[in-house]
């Protein structure tokens, strides 16, 4: 026969047992562990804050859900996983040069209650001038050399919007100078591609879906730097 001290410590190690496998699950399902919500530039992870129009990651830690929403600025709203790509567009009638903070939401579903966390996004708010033209079916770019003073544009190419990626299509290498000719030249007018209006006309109808990437160099460090701008007609 079982004595009763026997029973005893043997439902409290069942007790305690059970209770940690609660909270295993608990944990594993994100109910005790505080979401974070990080912003990095896709191709300067570190770098902070990033540029307006600069491609960025999204991403959720402490998170274990398949289907997220994005709310960028209550306006906004992406429906992705834990991980997406955006960008913070220039804005036009705030001061060039400022750092502009843009909220994010993450609405996320756990068992069947729904939750969420948000962040603060601080983007540095500096426009790249460059726009396409259209002329007897060819496209020409017209864009400063640079950007920001120490990044060179080294190409230029049409991208594709799709499941929260940008994926990159057919990119144009832009000719550099040197030399004196270097600090002369501050914008370039290049033939780009022969192509017919029409065929222009249905990409720019692709609206939200097709875009401009703008690929840098940087003159200190050799950095990287892609920025991306809607497809307009010229």
């Amino acid at each position: 026969m079982i004595s009763k001290k026997l029973f005893w410590s043997g439902a409290a190690i069942g007790s305690i047992t059970i209770s940690l496998f609660y909270l295993l699950f608990l944990y594993s399902w994100g109910y005790l562990n505080h979401p974070t919500i990080q912003v990095t530039s896709v191709n300067r992870p570190h770098a902070q804050p990033p540029f307006a129009a600069e491609i960025v990651t999204f991403s959720i830690k402490g998170v274990n859900a398949e289907k997220l929403f994005w709310i960028i600025d209550e306006k906004i709203v992406l429906i992705g996983g834990t991980e997406i790509e955006y960008h913070v567009p220039f804005e036009e009638k705030r001061a060039p040069g400022i750092v502009t903070v843009h909220r994010l939401d993450v609405l996320y579903k756990i068992g069947p209650i729904y939750h969420s966390t948000s962040t603060a996004v601080g983007v540095l708010n500096s426009d790249f001038e460059a726009r396409l033209k259209l002329h007897d079916e060819t496209l020409f770019l017209d864009a400063p050399r640079t950007f920001n003073h120490n990044w060179s544009l080294t190409s230029v190419g049409f991208v594709v919007y799709f499941n929260n990626k940008f994926k990159p299509g057919r990119t144009f290498q832009i000719p550099q100078r040197t030399g004196a000719n270097e600090e002369q030249e501050t914008r370039l007018s290049v033939p780009l591609t022969t192509i017919s209006p029409e065929t222009y006309a249905k990409y720019v109808s692709r609206s939200g879906i097709t875009w401009i990437q703008y690929m840098f160099r940087n003159k200190l460090n050799n950095e990287e730097l892609v920025l991306i701008k809607p497809l307009r007609l010229p």
